[in-house]
């Protein structure tokens, strides 16, 4: 692998792991918001935020990614 890709996978990961902390710590934070939400209404909060929070994270990282490599 040319030292060129390894910079790209590289900075690709690390705005990966950045972007998706971000984004699913915050969606996780707004689930939970509620203290006398009921366990399961909680559960499937959370469920939700997983899954939206590392949606919205592979979006902003590809679309970064594919404006660096304009």
């Amino acid at each position: 692998m040319s030292e060129n890709h390894g910079k790209f996978i590289k900075s690709f990961l690390e705005a990966a792991l950045k972007t998706g902390a971000n984004n699913i710590g915050t969606r996780l934070l707004d689930a939970v918001n509620d203290a006398n939400q009921p366990a399961d209404v909680v559960l499937e909060k959370v469920v939700t935020a997983l899954k939206s929070g590392a949606l919205a994270t592979g979006q902003e990282v590809l679309r970064a990614q594919l404006g660096q490599l304009k």
